[in-house]
């Protein structure tokens, strides 16, 4: 890994982790007794971001398996990271794009991390709201 691939990846990894622990802190808690209300997120069958048309697939293939499975090899301390818990929404586009979508609801909105493939390479993107749109960090 080169120091270039180092730097941006430890920056993605600490603000990864710095938005996490202040999610978890601010508005993640009711003030009342009450329960709060999970925001619903619906998921599209297509979206468009960044200039690619992206379709939605039901489910996990092999070759979306193989990409995962790469890219937590190269990044061993995200793989047991929360936000990467249970099964990514799976989106493809055209020329072998890729991207795995891990959504949290919260209070207030949803919290989403996203592992993206293209042009034999990954890139790791998060945010809150609606993760459907162009505009990513």
């Amino acid at each position: 890994m080169s120091v270039w691939s180092l730097k941006v990846w430890l920056r993605g990894g600490i603000s990864f982790s710095m938005f996490w622990c202040l999610a978890s802190i601010f508005g993640c808690a009711p003030e009342s007794g009450e329960q709060p209300e999970l925001v619903e997120l619906s998921y599209p069958e297509t979206f468009t971001a960044t200039g690619i048309n992206w379709r939605r697939e039901q489910k996990l293939g092999p070759s979306d398996s193989r990409l995962l499975t790469r890219y937590f090899r190269g990044n061993p301390s995200l793989a047991d990271s929360p936000a990467f818990q249970g099964r990514p929404a799976v989106y493809h586009g055209t020329q072998n794009r890729r991207r795995f979508y891990w959504i949290q609801g919260t209070v207030a909105q949803c919290v989403w991390v996203c592992v993206q493939y293209d042009r034999r390479r990954f890139q790791f993107l998060e945010g809150t709201g609606t993760p459907w749109r162009d505009k990513l960090k």
